[in-house]
């Protein structure tokens, strides 16, 4: 579990927010999306629950994966031109199997190996780089 602190609350609607966060101790923001059960706002609406300047605690994996394939392109991520949005376009490097939709892998997006979730089932194996398109999620303890 790592520790962030919020640089801005970028969206909201019902449970789901979208924030952009960095990891304390590090210059490396992300944008991400959570859920904050606690709290149902409308759109527009300001959180109470958290606001930028909070610290948070929480794991970050690559969630909703629609789109992957095999390549031999370098580890690197980016973000696509969609401001606020946890959408994310990375290759990764296979480390282990959770199951047929989830694995672990190693990425440039933290200095970790990193949870990446499968809309549909996969056929990856450990040393397999792949090209993938997903959401940056933070889920909180």
């Amino acid at each position: 579990m790592k520790k962030f602190s919020i640089i801005s609350i970028d969206s909201v609607d019902g449970h789901e927010r979208t924030a952009t966060i960095e990891e304390i101790g590090l210059n490396n923001s992300l944008t991400v999306h959570f859920i904050e059960f606690g709290e149902y706002l409308d759109s527009g609406e300001s959180s109470v629950c958290k606001k930028a300047g909070d610290i948070i605690y929480g794991n970050i994996s690559v969630g909703l994966v629609s789109s992957s394939q095999l390549t031999d392109e370098k580890i690197s991520h980016y973000y696509p031109r969609i401001l606020g949005s946890s959408w994310i376009v990375a290759v990764v490097e296979v480390t282990r199997i959770v199951d047929d939709f989830s694995l672990y892998a190693i990425s440039s997006i933290l200095n970790e190996e990193i949870l990446v979730e499968f809309e549909n089932k996969v056929n990856y194996q450990p040393g397999n780089r792949i090209r993938l398109s997903g959401s940056l999620e933070l889920e909180e303890p």
